[in-house]
């Protein structure tokens, strides 16, 4: 299906509901799952398929090195990048358990607000894999991969 025209956005709030709902980063989260970057270890073949999955292409070998420059890999502080982000998503997954007794407490004591009874999915922070994944899906070109 070809599109003559582009739609545009009214007002910026839309692209940032979108960035941050639930179903943008479950989307991030599937592609990272797919058997193709699940089995294979090496960070550039995993690249090449996110690149596939989004945008139907295969990645220059410039946005390739970005790629593996934004996950912390090929980078002079390879360690403490690494280090960086696992405090972070350590801090991020604590405070999400925090959280989730303290909502537990409220349930019990009665003061919780009445929720709709749904499946439960888990929310926890993104690896720096799923992140980048989350970037390409919200760029402009994703948005018009025909």
């Amino acid at each position: 299906m070809t599109n003559s025209e582009r739609a545009t956005t009214v007002v910026p709030q839309q692209a940032l509901f979108l960035m941050n709902s639930p179903m943008a980063i479950d989307v991030a989260r599937a592609i990272m799952m797919s058997p193709e970057i699940v089995k294979d270890s090496n960070s550039r073949h995993k690249v090449y398929y996110i690149y596939l999955t989004v945008f139907q292409r295969a990645p220059t070998a410039e946005e390739t090195d970005r790629a593996l420059k934004f996950i912390g890999y090929e980078s002079e502080q390879d360690g403490e990048v690494q280090s960086e982000a696992k405090a972070m998503i350590e801090k991020s997954a604590k405070k999400a358990d925090e959280r989730a007794k303290r909502q537990g407490k409220e349930r019990e004591n009665g003061s919780a607000a009445v929720e709709n009874q749904g499946k439960l999915v888990e929310r926890k922070p993104l690896t720096p894999w799923e992140s980048y994944t989350h970037a390409l899906l919200m760029s402009n070109e994703a948005s018009y991969v025909n």
